[in-house]
């Protein structure tokens, strides 16, 4: 049977209305197929330490602690199995009891000078060398900050968390797991947001992963012992000169699953081709991160490395990385997992170069790679060929088939890259899947995920086509048709729409739609829509409407064929020249529903015209046929850069209540049977998100979303809704980006 060699060790007041005259920048593009390396000193700042904010809110004082039994026997037997040779485990998960659950619900609340309540508490495993706590942070309401700390070290906060703005993506996750504090306990400090009372929270710590093994520390063993790595490896330090740049890339980490246990295994920061401002990727094995769960809870250890070549004193550089990760792409086959760091690089680690051609035989290659938890090793060999897993060579496959010749892998190297030499330059053309190779069997076969096979997957990421760099056509943005629900208050449905500064003023007809909605098999609509342009810049009213045919430009709609089809709902026409502009569309007498409200632009649009480039709409986003849906019309011919965000979050900003957590957004091709052409939750994720945030127009929470793209002719929608089937108050915009000639 194939051992997988798993590592160890190892991150939108109401609208959002855009500035005008956007000049977008020009990103990398090519066909670039080797990139080499990059440093991070110029790029990351250094690891800093938590502001005044994240302090303790009351005293350190003893905080009461709750107490674990020792480990049963049965548990005892769970360590001494392992994980069948897959993954190397370092903890094991206890389940806490209810009645030890409800223990800690009745910890005494306090009020700080604020006006919070707050609670702090410990958790206790006799034994651990390091432990994580579980929390259920469904169960607490948004805004509640937690600070997570030593109870040998009460004062210091290791990390802290606040469940509002973005810290509400970890909702709906089973768990979300605390940093790894060393020693056997971790204390809490628990703060719930003003106005919040103790009878409105249900705490819920299901579990603890008590670790048997510290990955930042082995006490109890010799320098030379540290891991259980054999003896036959090679320390990366006798080779500093050679491969020590490229070895900063590699980092050992540690993730606890859904059930509590923790691995380690290894993995690579890749450099990418983003106009040199990096992103941290990380590659490593598909069976190593097998979801989000495991993802989130990613904690990373760097330059965990001997001090010097045959050293006998503790390496002093380690630095411990939390904050966890977001998987962008994995695969099962190929056995790997791309995923984007939350929290910034230490200072000092490095980006690998990498080489997304096939895999040649004879050539010479190094694995720099963490056995069993072990500082960090090189081993050296060649390329056989090409095979499946565990398969033998024959010239194709999914995987690097490798011999060493000096050195090996084991148990803990899982996801570890694979290096070739170019000139200077080292770059990456696999990462470990499994192999036999140990000390007792230095010629036992390993097999590496081809990269040139994960880059065809996921080097969109990496080398992402840049819509900014082409020339536009001549397509411009004729409409645009919102539909959700209307509310009152902040619920109703408010567009706001941009004419660019160029000459002359733009015809729009404006609509809205409720009644005839029914006829469309929706449910709940908005019987009776009433809609009211305004001008921002001075909040003069410029029209208004309730009943179209009441309109003075009821005739020309009825000859033009744009009329609503049922006499309560609204048209108007405009001419408005360049500026911002909105048009709120509410019920007559308080009524809601699901409504639609259309922006057309009436006249065509020739060079050097003022034209209507940006249309957001701010309503509420239900589930199923109440989520926010844009509709966007293009004309003309080519293409043109596009920018399509969600917004929520950013809303609290403005002092809307009830917004979207975390939105969502698709872009879907009407004119190819309704397929999707793009997706995003956070913005961040997005193969073009620096570009994105180049021209200005990125969100201002990661937990926002936006698509850059090139769109041709036709109809799309614009789709938002909530992760994970949430809902609340949001903001869905599309923006035609200026033409590039």
């Amino acid at each position: 049977m194939n051992l997988r060699h798993t590592c160890i060790t190892c991150t939108f007041a109401v609208l959002a209305l855009l500035a005008l005259g956007l000049v977008p920048s020009v990103g990398v593009s090519g066909t670039n197929e080797r990139h080499a390396w990059a440093p991070s000193e110029a790029l990351w700042p250094q690891v800093q330490k938590l502001a005044v904010p994240h302090q303790r809110r009351l005293p350190a004082a003893a905080a009461p602690v709750l107490v674990l039994p020792p480990l049963s026997a049965q548990e005892q037997a769970q360590i001494k199995a392992g994980d069948g040779g897959k993954r190397h485990r370092i903890g094991i998960g206890r389940l806490l009891t209810e009645g030890q659950i409800s223990s800690l619900r009745e910890s005494d609340w306090s009020l700080d000078a604020e006006g919070r309540y707050v609670s702090q508490w410990a958790v206790r495993s006799p034994g651990a060398l390091q432990l994580r706590v579980c929390i259920d942070v469904n169960a607490l309401p948004g805004g509640t900050e937690l600070n997570f700390f030593s109870p040998g070290s009460p004062d210091e906060v290791v990390a802290a968390w606040n469940l509002g703005g973005d810290g509400a993506k970890w909702r709906g996750l089973p768990c979300r797991w605390s940093p790894g504090i060393a020693g056997d306990a971790v204390g809490v400090e628990m703060a719930l947001p003003a106005g919040v009372s103790t009878e409105e929270v249900a705490l819920a710590v299901p579990m603890v992963s008590h670790l048997f093994e510290d990955p930042m520390k082995a006490p109890d063993k010799r320098l030379v012992d540290i891991g259980t790595a054999g003896l036959c490896h090679n320390d990366i330090r006798c080779f500093e000169s050679q491969w020590g740049k490229t070895a900063d890339s590699v980092a050992k980490y540690s993730f606890t699953g859904s059930g509590g246990s923790t691995f380690l295994c290894t993995g690579t920061l890749l450099s990418d081709l983003q106009g040199g401002t990096q992103i941290p990727y990380f590659l490593t094995a598909g069976h190593c991160i097998e979801g989000q769960t495991d993802a989130s809870s990613m904690e990373f250890y760097w330059f965990f490395e001997n001090f010097a070549c045959s050293g006998t004193t503790s390496p002093d550089g380690v630095v411990q990385q939390s904050g966890g990760a977001t998987l962008l792409k994995r695969d099962d086959t190929l056995d790997y997992a791309l995923v984007r760091l939350l929290s910034t690089p230490p200072l000092g680690v490095m980006f690998s170069g990498w080489d997304s051609t096939p895999a040649v035989a004879g050539t010479n290659v190094v694995g720099i790679h963490h056995p069993a938890g072990d500082l960090k090793k090189i081993s050296f060999g060649s390329v056989n060929g090409l095979s499946i897993e565990g398969g033998p060579v024959t010239g194709s496959g999914t995987h690097i088939h490798m011999d060493w010749d000096l050195g090996v892998t084991e148990q803990g190297s899982s996801g570890s890259g694979l290096w070739k030499s170019e000139g200077d330059d080292h770059l990456l053309i696999g990462s470990l899947s499994s192999g036999f190779s140990s000390c007792s069997d230095l010629t036992g076969t390993d097999w590496y995920a081809r990269f040139d096979r994960v880059f065809d997957e996921a080097g969109s990421f990496l080398q992402p086509g840049d819509p900014l760099d082409h020339p536009d056509g001549d397509v411009v943005l004729r409409n645009i048709s919102t539909r959700g629900f209307v509310g009152t208050g902040d619920q109703q449905m408010i567009v706001g729409f941009v004419i660019n500064g160029g000459s002359g003023t733009r015809r729009l007809l404006i609509t809205s739609r409720g009644p005839s909605l029914a006829n469309e098999g929706l449910s709940g609509v908005l019987a009776d829509p009433f809609v009211t342009v305004f001008r921002s810049s001075d909040g003069t009213a410029l029209a208004s409407n309730d009943d179209w045919q009441q309109d003075a430009s009821a005739a020309e709609l009825s000859a033009s064929g744009f009329a609503p089809t049922s006499s309560k709902e609204s048209a108007l026409t405009v001419v408005v020249g360049p500026g911002l502009y909105t048009v709120n569309l509410t019920g007559v007498g308080s009524g809601t529903g699901i409504g639609l409200l259309s922006v057309t632009d009436l006249g065509p649009v020739a060079a050097g015209d003022a034209e209507l480039i940006n249309v957001s709409t701010r309503g509420f986003v239900g589930t199923g046929d109440q989520q926010l849906i844009a509709g966007i019309v293009l004309e003309g011919t080519g293409e043109r850069g596009f920018v399509s965000t969600a917004q929520g979050p950013e809303l609290d900003t403005a002092g809307v209540s009830g917004t979207l957590a975390d939105p969502v957004l698709s872009l879907v091709n009407l004119n190819n049977g309704n397929s999707q052409e793009d997706g995003n939750d956070d913005w961040r994720t997005h193969p073009l998100a620096n570009q994105t945030q180049s021209i200005d127009l990125a969100p201002q929470f990661n937990l926002e979303s936006a698509l850059l793209t090139r769109l041709a002719a036709g109809s799309y929608t614009a789709n938002m809704t909530g992760f994970r089937s949430s809902t609340g108050v949001g903001l869905v915009g599309v923006i035609l980006l200026p033409k590039v000639n």
